[in-house]
């Protein structure tokens, strides 16, 4: 999975990941790899971004970087929980450039996020088009951010495989009042949070293999179904499709999928 250009960012914005230690402050030994996700970044207009690496862990910090270079809703983080990290390369004459990020590893109080920048590879025909990578991902709070280049050259490609989903059943869950990407990475986070919204004993989950996501939103946001999930390498990718209220069907979803590094969703819209 590539990083993102400014022309094929992730689709929804105005997400708010849940605190605590949902998909962050794990209690994971330390060096151990710790979960991340790909923030959704629509409207991100990156052109007149410099290279760099850069970390948010203000809240205000992050809405004036965003105001700057968007007119689309910010993704919105919990800066008590969370921080962003970003790696910007700033312009490159053609697709064959990328980065992604693809570890956040924990020591003490340091994460260390490494990424990987794709490069042309020799020989290949590449389209005359500006681009400007870049790559975002929300990482446990409280920990000084460094970054390690881990690879470049050109992109190495992964053989893709369906990663097996079970969806979870969210009867009598109350919606929340704004929409938030949830994730669960050992068994008391995920026990605290379904006691607090459930009404019998949690799912089991088998921890060492596998972690629970989800989307929860209003009920008057657009429909969401949950696709399926592909696993490249130690990420999971999984496939969302959304629609209109009208259109019926369900808002939130909560999924075990297979632990992994790092979790992204693929959205796209529901035809008319």
């Amino acid at each position: 999975m590539q990083g993102h250009y400014i022309a094929s960012a992730a689709c929804l914005a105005a997400i708010c990941l849940l605190g605590g230690r949902a998909f962050g402050q794990s209690s994971a030994a330390p060096g151990a790899p710790e979960p991340m996700i790909g923030l959704p970044t629509t409207g991100l207009e990156a052109g007149d971004i410099p290279a760099q690496q850069a970390v948010f862990s203000r809240e205000q910090d992050w809405l004036e970087f965003w105001k700057a270079h968007s007119k689309a809703p910010a993704p919105l983080v919990d800066f008590s929980h969370w921080q962003i990290a970003a790696v910007f390369l700033g312009q490159k004459p053609n697709p064959g450039y990328g980065v992604h990020i693809i570890l956040a590893v924990r020591r003490a109080d340091e994460i260390t996020i490494s990424y990987t920048e794709s490069r042309p590879a020799p020989g290949m025909m590449y389209a005359q088009m500006i681009v400007y990578p870049y790559d975002l991902v929300a990482v446990p709070a409280g920990a000084r951010i460094t970054f390690q280049l881990a690879r470049t050259g050109p992109a190495q490609k992964s053989q893709a495989a369906e990663a097996p989903v079970r969806a979870l059943d969210m009867t009598g869950f109350s919606p929340p009042t704004q929409a938030r990407y949830v994730a669960f990475t050992d068994e008391a986070q995920w026990d605290a949070f379904w006691r607090s919204h459930g009404r019998c004993p949690a799912p089991k989950v088998a921890f060492q293999e596998e972690m629970v996501i989800g989307l929860l939103q209003p009920d008057d946001a657009p429909a969401v179904r949950l696709a399926g999930a592909q696993k490249v390498d130690n990420e999971v990718r999984l496939k969302l499709v959304s629609g209109s209220p009208e259109a019926g069907g369900l808002r939130s979803f909560l999924a075990v999928v297979p632990r992994a590094n790092r979790v992204d969703l693929a959205w796209t819209r529901s035809s008319p």
